[in-house]
């Protein structure tokens, strides 16, 4: 399916992963597979039916033309279904991918309408629907502008350069309401003055956060552990293992035969 041309609208700017090329290739590759038109075709007995703005494709397959890996390519399109971009399902011939604004972003206005454009009866109206969809997509929650205004004015105090998308930002916001996120960007912010960067974007915060939820889970499950090892012996004596101490090891008391018993054992992480 080589024939013909696809829209690629600005809108794309205001993602949460514009910036980075992988995200982006995947994207712009679901729009050039995507079918014009409906198909149909048989796989066996099994009919499959295609509609427009719909493709079949293979994981493996996929990657290799976009140069991921497979787990990659899943992640993002796990991504995209989250935000209300695909919709995907099986056949007997693979994944099937829907766009879910295909007709909205691809097909457009009508020719008749475009047609009457050109001679300036539809100008108004069209105008009309942009400034409504530009007012749409520029707006945000009054948290996500609270964090816009801390984090230019960090820059400003800096001297890094604050290319954040206000919209892209807001996605963050949305997804990760269990994080301090001022004291994230603080810290985002540090990190890159003390690496020599020049500015600070969308896509480099959204990176931050999930490392920042992703130590914070790995903390809070170290405290839980930590925890039981203070009610329980054998949690200890792994804890231990790995080389950490147990918090409030006053909690317990081991019986001196016991614990003599348990350090002489030779304990493994998996023991």
């Amino acid at each position: 399916m080589n024939n013909g041309w696809i829209k690629l609208h600005r809108q794309l700017q205001e993602s949460s992963f514009f910036g980075q090329p992988i995200p982006v290739a995947i994207w712009v590759h679901c729009l050039l597979r995507a079918n014009h038109e409906p198909r149909e075709w048989f796989a066996g007995r099994e009919k499959i039916s295609i509609a427009a703005g719909e493709f079949v494709m293979g994981y493996r397959e996929f990657a290799e033309e976009i140069g991921c890996g497979v787990a990659t390519l899943k992640a993002w399109l796990d991504l995209f279904e989250e935000e209300g971009m695909v919709e995907r399902s099986r056949n007997a011939k693979g994944s099937t991918v829907k766009l879910k604004k295909w007709s909205e972003y691809q097909e457009g206005r009508t020719l008749a309408e475009r047609s009457r454009n050109a001679r300036g009866t539809l100008t108004e109206p069209y105008k009309k629907d942009k400034n409504i969809r530009k007012e749409e997509t520029t707006t945000v929650e009054p948290r996500t502008s609270a964090l816009l205004d801390y984090i230019n004015s960090e820059c400003q105090t800096s001297g890094l350069v604050n290319a954040v998308n206000a919209r892209a930002l807001d996605v963050q916001v949305r997804r990760y309401v269990n994080l301090s996120l001022k004291i994230e960007c603080r810290k985002c912010i540090t990190w890159l003055i003390e690496h020599g960067q020049k500015q600070i974007t969308a896509s480099r915060l959204a990176n931050w956060f999930a490392k920042a939820q992703e130590i914070n889970k790995r903390d809070e499950l170290r405290s839980q552990e930590r925890f039981l090892a203070s009610k329980d012996p054998f949690v200890a004596a792994q804890v231990r293992a790995r080389g950490e101490q147990p918090e409030h090891r006053e909690a317990f008391a081991i019986d001196p035969a016991l614990k003599a018993k348990l350090k002489s054992l030779p304990l493994t992480p998996n023991g």
